[in-house]
């Protein structure tokens, strides 16, 4: 029999993360709320907080005494989800009886749910769908995978309390390609003969010597997650001197998962971090203010001299965020017409300039999003195929000029059309990577830019007849983007 000791595994971890994070621009920030004085959580959030300081990654406790109103509790867990030096929180478990756990757990934002148990995250998690993953199932995953057997030809059992444990861990394994299903506890005793097949046991049930070596066959993998204490003396669910005779693997109580797991907490804050939303690009045209209305009426009226008929809805749909010149250009080349483009270009400014002067109108919740970005002390920059003055003065107009750090243009990059490269130089002019910044825009091409610099892309669509609705966000409900 091998075992599988935590430690080993959980320092290799430890190091990956410390070279990773080393690397970066900011530190990972991770957020305890701890409740009461109970001793076993005293140890365990110590413990977590020397880990963080070895991986690098920056550490808050915050302590509330059992008899807290659980009214503060909550405002404190809502003010480490705008904080943006924090990217993880956690409440540290058990809390003292009076209080209502999955009501705080559910406070916390899915963005910052370092543990993996806000519902939203679980439900993604058995989905299939990018999230958090769930600690302690990674950290028995981690486990799994340091016996170095091929996984996807074994089948596994689950032993656990609730069934939200069971499908979490039966969907890790079947991640994995295992075939895996779950005995919940209280029905452990009618299926004695599950555990005989299984090449793998895993059990999280907090019920001392549950798992006997009679009940398993020989050469099965055992992970305990259990942990009992009884007589002084720390305790798994797997009667460890029995099991170790019939055991191939067997994880140790204490000393097996408990280390993994801090060290797989530790690695989604630092996931977390590396896809938190630090900065919001906003395109000035169509998302902070209807100024591309403006531009598609002068541009339609100028051409409309030479007989051309293109309405302001063919300019928001094919041309929006496509420098003037490039597109008088093409469409006077398409109609063989020959005009100076420069001086139409000219007076569409001067128009533009006198229109905007007299009157911009925001988009529909465009002042709610900043004041809730400004919150989360997010950086603030404006995209536009405009000139960096004529977007200071829109900003102006607006009174938000001082609310953004950065103008970015087209030309600031030689392109004639949105590029990543602009969304790049945003990011660049901000301070925080590119993986950090989301884009709003409403136009496609403006939006395949800034999937290609790496940036999360929100897409503003005008009715819910788009073809991209629901998976892009209605004008009228810009104020309700989650950040």
């Amino acid at each position: 029999m091998q075992l599988l000791k935590g430690k080993p595994i959980a320092d290799g971890l430890l190091l990956s993360l410390k070279k990773d994070i080393k690397g970066r621009r900011e530190k990972p920030g991770l957020a305890v709320i701890l409740v009461g004085a109970d001793p076993a959580s005293e140890i365990y959030v110590n413990l977590k907080a020397k880990a963080a300081r070895r991986a690098g990654i920056a550490f808050k406790l915050i302590r509330f005494g059992a008899g807290a109103a659980e009214s503060k509790i909550l405002a404190a867990i809502k003010k480490l989800n705008t904080d943006r030096k924090i990217d993880g929180v956690i409440v540290q478990l058990p809390l003292p009886k009076k209080f209502h756990t999955q009501k705080i757990i559910n406070v916390i934002d899915p963005e910052k749910d370092a543990d993996g148990f806000h519902p939203e995250n679980i439900n993604k998690f058995l989905a299939r769908e990018s999230g958090v993953y769930p600690v302690f199932p990674m950290a028995i995953m981690k486990l799994l995978e340091a016996a170095k057997v091929k996984l996807n030809v074994k089948n596994a059992v689950v032993i656990a309390n609730s069934k939200e444990f069971g499908s979490v861990m039966q969907q890790a394994l079947k991640l994995k390609q295992v075939k895996a299903k779950y005995i919940l506890s209280k029905d452990f005793d009618k299926k004695p003969g599950w555990l005989k097949k299984a090449d793998i046991v895993v059990t999280a049930v907090g019920k001392a010597g549950l798992v006997k070596d009679e009940m398993l066959k020989r050469g099965t993998i055992v992970v305990d997650g259990g942990i009992t204490k009884k007589d002084g003396k720390v305790l798994g669910d797997v009667d460890f001197e029995s099991v170790k005779t019939v055991a191939r693997y067997l994880s140790p109580v204490p000393g097996g998962v408990g280390p993994v797991t801090i060290a797989c907490l530790l690695q989604n804050v630092a996931n977390l971090s590396k896809n938190a939303i630090k900065a919001v690009i906003f395109d000035m045209d169509g998302v902070l203010s209807d100024t591309e209305k403006v531009y598609a009426a002068v541009e339609s009226d100028l051409l409309g001299r030479y007989g051309i008929n293109f309405s302001v809805e063919e300019f928001t749909d094919q041309y929006a965020g496509v420098p003037s010149n490039v597109f008088l250009k093409e469409i006077l080349d398409k109609h063989k017409i020959k005009a100076d483009v420069n001086k139409l270009v000219k007076e569409k400014w001067e128009r533009v300039n006198r229109a905007v002067r007299k009157r911009v109108i925001p988009m529909p919740g465009v002042f709610k999003l900043i004041d809730k970005c400004e919150r989360r002390k997010l950086k603030l920059a404006v995209g536009t195929s405009s000139k960096p003055d004529f977007a200071w003065t829109i900003l102006k107009k607006l009174g938000i000029e001082r609310k953004f750090e950065a103008v970015v243009t087209i030309n600031d990059v030689k392109k004639g059309k949105p590029h990543p490269d602009i969304f790049l130089l945003a990011a660049k002019k901000l301070g925080v990577k590119p993986t950090n910044c989301l884009v709003i825009e409403d136009g496609r091409s403006g939006m395949t830019a800034a999937k290609a610099a790496g940036m999360k892309c929100i897409g503003l669509v005008k009715n819910k007849n788009s073809k991209d609705y629901p998976a892009d966000i209605l004008v009228e409900n810009l104020s309700e983007i989650k950040l």
